[in-house]
């Protein structure tokens, strides 16, 4: 192999980008490396310094860091964290969900109670129609802010919550066990 292959090879040059390096033509160099031509000593001196520094190179590519415990730990700490986190979150969630669900337990027994005072009085005065047309109406738009679909919404993202929490859970205990071994 000559040695003009063997820095192309090394390098991933083209002929025409070592032709440029060492002031050549490309179809010297394409000559040369066939074995073809000779190249002049100072071409030749050139192309050596470059294949050594080429090598230099190759053999000073750094290797693919090694994971180190410390690095692990600190991944398992994050991981741990991320869960703590969404541990929180879905605590927060719980409340809130608890809170709506009391909403509308209590929306349906007004709206049960108003229905009955308005079958039962039957002798009420305009006042008294027109404050339960009022809590009625009210209690409506109170429905429509507090819809089921926010109830699922809530379940739902809670539910992600745990899922993400548990999963950062079992990364961390894996990563601590294999930091162990």
């Amino acid at each position: 192999m000559s040695i003009i292959t063997h820095l192309r090879q090394l390098t991933g040059l083209t002929a025409e980008n070592i032709a440029n390096l060492t002031g050549l033509s490309r179809s010297n160099i394409t000559m040369a490396e066939g074995g073809y031509r000779d190249l002049p000593t100072p071409a030749l001196l050139k192309i050596t310094r470059l294949l050594q520094v080429a090598e230099a190179a190759a053999a000073a590519k750094p290797v693919a860091p090694v994971a180190t415990k410390e690095k692990h730990g600190r991944h398992a700490r994050h991981l741990e964290t991320h869960a703590a986190k969404c541990r929180l979150k879905a605590q927060a969630l719980e409340k809130r969900l608890d809170f709506c669900k009391q909403q509308q337990q209590s929306s349906t027994l007004l709206a049960a109670i108003l229905q009955h005072l308005q079958t039962s009085w039957k002798e009420a005065d305009e006042g008294d129609k027109l404050w339960l047309a009022y809590n009625k109406a009210a209690l409506v738009v109170k429905n429509r802010k507090q819809e089921k679909s926010d109830w699922l919404k809530l379940e739902w993202e809670l539910e992600d919550l745990e899922a993400s929490a548990n999963l950062a859970e079992k990364r961390a205990n894996i990563i601590r066990k294999k930091i162990a071994i």
